[in-house]
């Protein structure tokens, strides 16, 4: 992923802004400064049979997908399917920060999504901190997904710092495993 100075795209593979209808699909993206796919404000969007690796080389904190909403300007996210996809290799860079904690993901769910659906995804390893994070607000469904958590302080599913509370929430049939 080649970057832009200064520029929300920076050093992202695919980006997706204010847009319906799209679909990302059948790709391979790979080694990129921040994120592989990053969306936002974007309806009836398709995320699926992907291979996703190395994200995070220039950032801490971002995943191999990721995504954010601010409640006015860039729109909601919603009807958005993240699906069959192969992650793997989201590093976290330590320049910048204060402490040893690295916070890239795989897919993070950030801001104000709905109408979220992640299932039959697979994490091969090597992901800093959480396969999946959400802070989200509602009707997100995680099902059938599956990781490997081979990095100290890996966790399979995190949710943290809701903006606003959740409603409508479905985690099911995840498995995480550690070698």
């Amino acid at each position: 992923g080649m970057g832009s100075k200064n520029q929300d795209c920076d050093y992202v593979g695919v980006y997706s802004v204010v847009y319906s209808g799209l679909n990302i699909r059948y790709g391979r993206v790979n080694e990129c400064g921040i994120d592989c796919v990053k969306f936002g404000g974007t309806t009836n969007l398709d995320v699926s049979y992907n291979e996703l690796s190395g994200a995070c080389n220039v950032a801490e904190d971002h995943g191999l997908i990721y995504t954010y909403n601010v409640v006015s300007g860039d729109g909601q996210i919603t009807n958005v399917d993240v699906h069959h996809n192969i992650l793997y290799n989201s590093y976290g860079s330590p320049e910048g920060v204060n402490n040893n904690t690295l916070y890239a993901n795989g897919i993070y769910l950030d801001g104000y999504n709905q109408g979220v659906n992640v299932y039959k995804n697979i994490f091969k390893g090597n992901i800093a901190r959480n396969n999946i994070v959400c802070n989200i607000r509602n009707d997100v469904n995680l099902y059938d997904n599956i990781g490997l958590l081979d990095q100290p302080g890996s966790r399979g599913f995190s949710l943290s710092n809701i903006i606003g509370r959740p409603m409508g929430m479905t985690v099911k049939r995840n498995v995480w495993y550690m070698p």
